[in-house]
């Protein structure tokens, strides 16, 4: 989990980084359905989420299938 809170930090600082170059560009997080439930429905995390803006894309890889596309 550790090292899922830190791929999460490397990218809100990489969007940020990359809005400041290329404001028009739509960047989107794309995680596993089962990281999804067990992380990012987290209160905290929902808040982060929504506070920085965050568009995800959550897909189940058994079925290569988009499963949320939060815009």
């Amino acid at each position: 989990m550790d090292n899922l809170k830190a791929k999460g930090v490397e990218f809100v600082e990489g969007g940020s980084a990359l809005r400041r170059k290329q404001p028009d560009r739509l960047l989107y997080l794309a995680v596993p359905s089962e990281v999804y439930r067990e992380f990012f429905l987290i209160q905290f995390i929902q808040e982060v989420i929504a506070e920085h803006k965050l568009k995800l894309l959550v897909f189940e890889p058994s079925k290569q299938e988009v499963i949320l596309w939060n815009e």
